[in-house]
């Protein structure tokens, strides 16, 4: 199973993520903030991704960022692919998600 760590205070957002996977396999994992995610990386409970709250650095505008927890390259954090703008749908989460897990 597959798992996916949701930093985010924002409990509608949370609520939408795992109902737009509901019937995936995958396991959600969700903290409150960077330094409960931060604590949790040194379980050793294997995280594949980790969804951010954050802003695009561009506009501002509420975005969640995809991070992988294994990668050892540095995060770009003007690549537009690790970025989704806030509102989305089920069909843009689905699809920012499909390629990333």
């Amino acid at each position: 199973m597959k798992s996916i760590m949701i930093v985010n205070e924002d409990q509608t957002t949370i609520d939408n993520i795992k109902s737009y996977i509901k019937d995936e396999d995958i396991e959600i994992i969700q903290v409150d903030n960077s330094r409960t995610g931060l604590n949790y990386l040194d379980n050793p409970r294997r995280v594949n991704l980790i969804l951010l709250n954050t802003y695009h650095p561009d506009s501002r505008q509420d975005a969640l960022m995809i991070l992988d927890p294994k990668s050892n390259l540095s995060t770009n954090a003007t690549d537009e692919t690790i970025y989704l703008s806030k509102p989305f749908t089920k069909e843009k989460f689905t699809s920012f998600l499909k390629d990333k897990i």
